[in-house]
């Protein structure tokens, strides 16, 4: 595990993507979720995944989750990293992978998140409208690959490797950042939240004696975008995890040679 304790929202959102509720009870898990004051970054994302579930249905689940295999690596639920897992997908499933959905005559291709803010529910009755800003404030996450530059139990300093951007982030609830140290390297999503930024539980924790190698693979690949190639940041986030993926399921193999890929021609 990433952070000291479990939270208990990594369990609910995990429950969520694998049993399908009810369109009424998916209804009420939005309107509730809305009205109960939303008190962490956590409670915006599970209203977003019941909201999802609801209106895309569990269809769409299984065919996202089913990409996101074939991109990262399958996990099971018996996995020891298996709550990073699911929530790092729920993360990219609500906020990374566009879905077609029609709209009176139109399609539109958007995500679940820019769906969601285009929804009536958001905005039904004033108490709800007043949350308006903090579903906005979180739609300004930033998915990379970031490295530790100093830490505490409370709070953390990182640099956004492909941006070069620092960012402070906070402790969630009762969870706590004893698991980080200097000069880490991980992936995930970072979500700003009434002018705090706090780090999803869906991370992945990449070994330290890999760091070196993917720093100096993405300066290369950063380089190259700079004298006019092409740098898909989704696309080597993804591979990252599927490397790390290999790594955590061959133990006893130099995570250095499962990391390395080969040099394009």
């Amino acid at each position: 595990m990433v952070y000291e304790t479990k939270n208990e929202m990594t369990t609910t959102r995990s429950s969520m993507a694998v049993h399908q509720a009810t369109r009424d009870q998916a209804r009420a898990n939005v309107a509730a979720s809305i009205t109960d004051g939303l008190s962490s970054v956590e409670k915006l994302c599970e209203t977003m995944i019941a909201w999802a579930q609801q209106t895309l249905g569990g269809d769409e689940f299984v065919a996202a989750k089913e990409e996101f295999f074939t991109q990262t690596g399958k996990f099971f639920s018996d996995d020891p990293f298996y709550d990073e897992r699911i929530t790092y997908f729920l993360d990219h499933f609500i906020f990374g992978r566009p879905v077609a959905r029609k709209d009176g005559d139109s399609t539109l291709l958007e995500t679940p998140y820019q769906s969601f803010m285009r929804s009536s529910q958001l905005y039904e009755g004033g108490s709800q409208a007043e949350k308006f800003a903090d579903f906005a404030e979180i739609g300004c996450f930033r998915h990379s690959l970031f490295q530790v530059l100093r830490c505490s139990k409370n709070e953390m300093l990182v640099r956004d490797l492909v941006s070069g951007t620092k960012h402070k982030i906070s402790a969630q609830g009762r969870t706590s950042l004893v698991a980080f140290h200097k000069h880490d390297l991980f992936q995930g999503y970072l979500l700003p939240y009434r002018d705090q930024v706090y780090l999803s539980l869906g991370v992945i924790h990449h070994p330290s004696i890999v760091s070196r190698l993917v720093r100096g693979e993405l300066k290369k690949l950063l380089k190259a975008a700079e004298k006019g190639g092409v740098f898909d940041k989704g696309k080597f986030l993804f591979d990252l995890a599927h490397r790390h993926m290999r790594a955590m399921r061959h133990k006893k193999a130099d995570p250095r040679l499962l990391y390395k890929v080969a040099a394009p021609k």
